[in-house]
C-alpha cells in the first residue's frame, strides 16, 4: 500500500456502502495516492489537504457548524466517485475555513 500523497473528504461510508441516512450530509478523509487521483480531486472542485489532521479537523468544521448539533449536515454536495465514495465539493461558504494548506 502506498503512503497518501495527500487526503480529501468524501461521503460518509455509513451512507454509501451501509445505507444509513444519518450519514447522508456526512463526510470522512481518505487518502490520496496516486497523482491521477489527486487531479480528479482538484478537477471535481474537492479539496487536497496535506495532512489527516488538518482534513479531519475541517470536516468538524463543515459538518457540525457553529459546535451544534448531532447529525451531521455538510453544506456543499458530492462530485464523482474516488474508490466508491462520492467526493465532497464544498460549496461558496466554506471558503473562509480553509487555510493556505488545501488546493483547489
Amino acid at each position: 500500500m502506498k503512503a497518501p500523497i495527500g487526503y480529501t473528504l468524501v461521503q460518509h461510508s455509513g451512507y454509501a456502502w451501509g445505507g444509513d441516512n444519518t450519514f447522508a450530509r456526512a463526510v470522512e478523509v481518505v487518502g490520496i495516492t496516486r497523482k491521477s487521483e489527486k487531479k480528479l480531486v482538484e478537477s471535481s472542485g474537492g479539496i487536497v489537504f496535506e495532512n489527516w489532521i488538518e482534513a479531519d479537523d475541517f470536516s468538524m468544521d463543515v459538518m457540525y457548524p457553529n459546535n451544534t448539533g448531532i447529525v451531521p449536515s455538510a453544506d456543499g454536495g458530492f462530485g464523482p466517485m474516488l474508490n466508491g465514495l462520492k467526493i465532497y465539493v464544498l460549496c461558496a461558504n466554506d471558503w473562509t475555513k480553509t487555510s493556505g494548506q488545501v488546493t483547489v
